[in-house]
């Protein structure tokens, strides 16, 4: 696997676009202006003075609570880099604040701003961050960062500005419970360095959730032990990886000494992210998509493709462009191979959801299937948009089994939406106010404008991430609680380093953060 660092990209220029995002921060005027904050807090009231962080500074956890303690410490290491303080992380056993020092606690915290709100207090000789939940404290480290000068955004110590926070109190929550990042490894792979920096980008900007695609038809990207073919050869294809075309797409051994490009994550690697990730009050959803886009596995495990005799098969391969990525909805082993893969999923992903794709499943493969033309025989199927729907049900029930929710495509909703499903809308809004209607949880990420993936003239411009509303007037109250949240999509057919993914997803993750966290009647377009 290729192995490269952090980029070490400073995270400060997100303020100078947050400026632009936000406009001067609620309670600027006359003493004095704060720096923009992303997303925007729900409340802010200013008041005179400054603290000052230095080398006296000490940060407090209330006594007893690991998750003050999580918080406080992460702070600790955070002012370690850019600002250079060897600060420890202390218990605190009194009852008020600590002079001189930042205190995490609940005590005093609003129950009423839930475990993702906080109270932040700032005042000339201390800073208290409250919250009910672990959730809240680190977003309210995230608040307090934004407030100190960009230094402290360096990955190494940096002289400057004093550490000076304005006075002021903040209450604080989201509006929404999904508030998502979505990255494609699968056209162009990032090693894990750069999948843990992504994941800091999101945590900064109080998003939790990072929808991880691991599998599509450039690549399988995660280890599975029961099935090694699916990265000695699927995480391996022909060339160097710059640029992208669906022609010729093709995986020969890496043994094979031909050039090949590609990668893939090692279970070890993808627990030390997830824990990675997990600190950062991010929860990873893994995407194996499935029935279509799945070319790879196929290539490495063919008998799951089309079951027809092998001169025939290629002749019918011919009409598709000589190539299949399409599951045999039809066979009995398709279903254990991918229960299989689940298994290995599940047990390295605590997700709550998984998502199985279902999106764009060329299903002329199915009609040329002897085993899919019995299927639909023997379970009274009427066509293939039915057989689809029957492959997501038995996904769907396998999931439910094991504790887990499915996510998929607005697809699946074609031939009948399976019981448990989860929709994440992507072809605009319909897909998720059907499902809403059906009153199915539902994800908003249509991709206009929540697509990060070419910039173009009028084309998904920050301005218009941030002034999409997730929840579509359509829907009665409620079928809007189904509404979970917004995510944004990056897909890397286009981005095959770093750089270009950094560039092509600033400035408009700060928008996202801003849709996703600000409640709609707080946005003021105007000021944007």
């Amino acid at each position: 696997m290729r192995k490269t660092g952090r980029t070490g990209l400073s995270l400060s220029f997100l303020f100078f676009f947050g400026a632009l995002l936000a406009g001067p921060a609620p309670g600027a005027g006359a003493a004095g202006e704060l720096p923009p904050l992303v997303p925007k807090p729900l409340k802010i009231e200013r008041s005179r003075g400054r603290f000052l962080l230095g080398p006296g500074t000490r940060v407090y956890f209330q006594e007893g609570s690991a998750e003050a303690a999580r918080a406080a410490k992460w702070l600790a290491w955070f002012l370690s880099r850019g600002a250079g303080l060897r600060l420890r992380a202390e218990a605190w056993k009194g009852k008020g604040t600590p002079s001189f020092g930042v205190l995490f606690t609940r005590r005093g915290a609003k129950a009423e701003l839930g475990r993702e709100g906080y109270v932040l207090e700032v005042r000339p000789a201390s800073v208290a961050i409250r919250s009910v939940g672990g959730a809240g404290l680190f977003y309210g480290a995230q608040t307090l960062r934004q407030l100190l000068p960009p230094r402290v955004e360096a990955d190494h110590p940096v002289k400057g500005a004093p550490l000076l926070a304005p006075c002021l109190r903040i209450e604080d929550k989201p509006r929404f419970r999904w508030r998502g990042m979505h990255l494609d490894v699968s056209r162009h792979f990032f090693p894990p360095g750069q999948i843990k920096e992504y994941i800091d980008y999101l945590a900064m900007l109080k998003l939790n959730v990072f929808h991880w695609h691991l599998v599509d038809d450039g690549g399988w990207r995660i280890e599975i032990k029961k099935y090694p073919r699916l990265t000695s050869i699927g995480a391996w294809r022909l060339g160097n990886g710059r640029g992208w075309s669906y022609r010729h797409i093709t995986f020969p051994e890496k043994k094979t000494g031909r050039r090949v490009y590609g990668g893939y994550y090692t279970q070890k690697e993808i627990r030390d992210i997830v824990r990675y990730a997990k600190e950062r009050y991010v929860t990873i959803v893994p995407e194996i998509e499935m029935p279509g886009h799945s070319l790879p596995a196929l290539v490495a495990y063919p008998e799951l493709g089309i079951d027809l005799p092998p001169e025939q098969k290629r002749k019918v391969l011919a009409r598709f462009g000589g190539w299949e990525n399409v599951y045999n909805a039809g066979l009995e082993k398709t279903y254990t191979f991918l229960q299989n893969v689940l298994k290995e999923v599940m047990d390295l992903f605590p997700s709550r959801y998984i998502h199985i794709g279902g999106d764009e499943v060329g299903k002329g493969y199915w009609s040329v299937s002897p085993a899919v033309k019995a299927l639909m025989k023997r379970e009274g199927l009427k066509n293939l948009d039915q057989v689809q729907s029957y492959f997501i049900h038995r996904m769907d029930a396998f999931l439910t089994r094991h504790g887990r929710r499915l996510v998929g495509w607005d697809e699946i909703l074609q031939g009948g939406l399976s019981p448990h499903a989860t929709v994440m809308s992507w072809r605009g809004i319909g897909g998720g106010i059907e499902a809403a209607r059906m009153d199915h949880d539902v994800v908003m990420t249509p991709n206009r404008p929540c697509y990060f993936t070419l910039y173009a003239p009028h084309v998904n411009f920050p301005r218009q991430v941030y002034l999409y509303d997730p929840v579509p007037s359509a829907l009665s109250p409620a079928q809007e609680k189904h509404v979970l949240g917004v995510q944004a999509c990056v897909w890397t057919e286009w981005m095959d380093d770093f750089r270009r993914l950094q560039y092509m997803v600033f400035p408009r993750i700060g928008a996202l953060a801003e849709t996703a966290w600000v409640l709609r009647r707080g946005k003021d377009p105007a000021a944007f």
